[in-house]
């Protein structure tokens, strides 16, 4: 067994490559060139722990019967499992006001027209991690049905992930999984236990956890319970996926479908998928795939319910992506409508009182980004001139229009559309010095955080001098809980950029949160200093600075309290 520098096994580059592409065609999931590392280091463990002395013995291993459940362990290396209840707002607004309800409504009927059989409804939460997504749905019916006692319901939930599953089963969750919860939903359907909250015992009596491998496993499957779902949803799955993958999981799923059945993935994980099978609703909140079902009473009720009706007419996807519905006279024009991407609370005292740089980056152009080359030190990407002054002669560019149109569509919280277009405007114009900056946001908007970094990679390479990806990186990274790193970005800003008031400012509130009160000081005293010789001939900026300052000590200490 020879180790590296690193204490992990030395391991030969073609039999890792070989591996990579064994876990691709078993599991679907797709292994980039940034995690052969991260996947080295934990199959060294595997190895340490068999007391297996080489990758070629370990693959040999796990292609016999009793590599089996090896499988299994290794896939707790593998997988990522961030989940938290009430994942994205915008989904969860479309199911509890609209999904939901249509197919309630629609199998009330159909149960009537059996002579009063009782009404059913089966939910399966594909790669549901620790379980928070399937028990959402099942507090989301607990308010749609009040005669609950009555109907049939089923909830799956399946992961490649062991260990999530075994504590889906259990139930019980800590702080961090409530982040995106409504206020009152954490005490009226948990009960506080002493390793965190518990779900209510009448909202699992519906529930069955167990484990599930996308790929490989077989379904539709009658004696397995997974045919003939009313709803999917797999989010945040197959960002994880490749192509292949995608494709063969989503034939799967068409057939696995109820007619009439609904599938709900996360935003923009099928673009290039064929989808020609599904009947596409677009809706603002997000694109729902629908087996069709030849327009019995079921899809009559459906489209003829209040509840449908309330929205525009469902559009065919395909159709809405091509026309766009873009007009320059329709872009908003407010300054300060809400951005799709979540910005972390811990940047909210700045954004709302100080103007912060993400709005300026919303609401402005990257194409108004001061040159760097004009400049006499590195300017902070985010901190943007004064907007141009347009001669009256002169009319807006095409690419001018479809930036505004990609900021108007992040407004909205149309994240899915404004991917879309600013993908089309990469094909375009792929060496655009902010084409890098507009997808990394849009990707965040989506909490593809993986891709968003990415993209933060290829704008600092391309132009050292633009901080914008190493603020947006350290957003993702509080946003994701990685403090550590979070400070480590702001840092390099302000190494970068020795004026970058802002990024001092969030170090303070980082600092605060850990209760590092003597950093958290002489971080925000640095921060307005800077401000005040930036501002001598105006005080409001430094006024508003002060008050985000002791805005952002009381959200600090909130979060502090939350960490605990």
């Amino acid at each position: 067994m020879t180790l590296t520098r690193d204490g992990l096994i030395l391991m030969d580059p073609n039999l890792l490559d070989g591996f990579i592409d064994t876990i691709s065609q078993r599991t679907g999931l797709r292994i980039r060139e940034q995690d052969r590392i991260t996947l080295q280091r934990s199959v060294s463990e595997r190895l340490k722990a068999l007391q297996i002395a080489n990758l070629s013995d370990y693959l040999y291993f796990l292609s016999r019967e009793e590599g089996y459940e090896e499988w299994r362990t290794l896939a707790r290396y593998i997988t990522t499992g961030e989940s938290y209840f009430y994942r994205d707002r915008g989904q969860m607004t479309l199911l509890s006001e609209t999904v939901l309800p249509g197919l309630i409504r629609a199998k009330r009927a159909a149960a009537s027209s059996r002579n009063h059989s009782k009404p059913s409804l089966r939910i399966w939460s594909a790669g549901c991690s620790t379980g928070e997504e399937a028990y959402t749905m099942s507090i989301l019916l607990e308010k749609l049905l009040p005669d609950r006692k009555d109907w049939s319901i089923s909830i799956l939930g399946t992961d490649l992930n062991p260990d999530a599953i075994r504590k889906a089963q259990q139930g019980i969750y800590r702080q961090w999984s409530f982040r995106q919860t409504p206020l009152d939903y954490q005490t009226r359907f948990f009960t506080k236990t002493t390793g965190g909250w518990q779900i209510h015992e009448h909202l699992r009596r519906d529930m069955t956890f167990r484990y599930g491998n996308l790929l490989q496993d077989v379904f539709p499957n009658s004696l397995g319970h997974l045919h003939e779902i009313d709803l999917i949803l797999c989010r945040n799955v197959f960002i994880y996926f490749d192509s292949h993958s995608i494709a063969c999981v989503l034939d799967k799923f068409y057939k696995t479908l109820a007619p009439g059945g609904f599938l709900l993935c996360g935003h923009a994980e099928l673009q290039g998928q064929d989808v020609s099978q599904f009947q596409l609703l677009s809706f603002p909140e997000s694109t729902v795939y629908k087996r069709p079902d030849g327009g019995g009473t079921a899809a009559k009720l459906w489209l003829s319910s209040p509840v449908a009706a309330s929205y525009p007419s469902p559009l065919d996807a395909t159709q809405s992506v091509q026309s766009n519905g873009y007009s320059p006279s329709t872009t908003p024009s407010s300054e300060n409508d809400s951005a799709g991407f979540e910005i972390s609370m811990l940047n909210h005292a700045t954004l709302h009182l100080a103007r912060s740089p993400e709005q300026q980056m919303l609401t402005r152009s990257p194409l108004e980004r001061p040159s760097s080359q004009n400049s006499a030190r590195p300017q902070s990407a985010l901190r943007l001139s004064q907007p141009r002054s347009t001669p009256p002669s002169s009319q807006p560019s095409c690419q001018d229009l479809e930036l505004r149109y990609v900021r108007s569509c992040l407004r909205q919280g149309k994240a899915a559309e404004a991917l879309h277009l600013a993908q089309d405007l990469y094909k375009r114009y792929p060496e655009a010095p902010w084409i890098c900056n507009i997808l990394a946001y849009t990707h965040a908007a989506l909490e593809q955080y993986d891709l968003a970094w990415e993209q933060c990679e290829k704008a600092f390479q391309r132009d050292p001098e633009n901080l914008y990806p190493l603020y947006l990186q350290a957003h993702i990274a509080i946003r994701t809980d990685n403090l550590r790193q979070a400070k480590t970005l702001l840092k390099k800003i302000v190494y970068l950029d020795p004026l970058a008031w802002d990024a001092y400012l969030e170090l303070s509130l980082l600092y605060r949160r850990e209760h590092l009160l003597p950093q958290a000081h002489k971080t925000a005293e640095v921060a307005r200093q800077i401000l005040v010789a930036q501002n001598k001939d105006n005080n409001t900026k430094c006024q508003a600075f002060l008050m985000a300052e002791k805005l952002g000590y009381c959200i600090g200490q909130k979060l502090a309290i939350i960490a605990e």
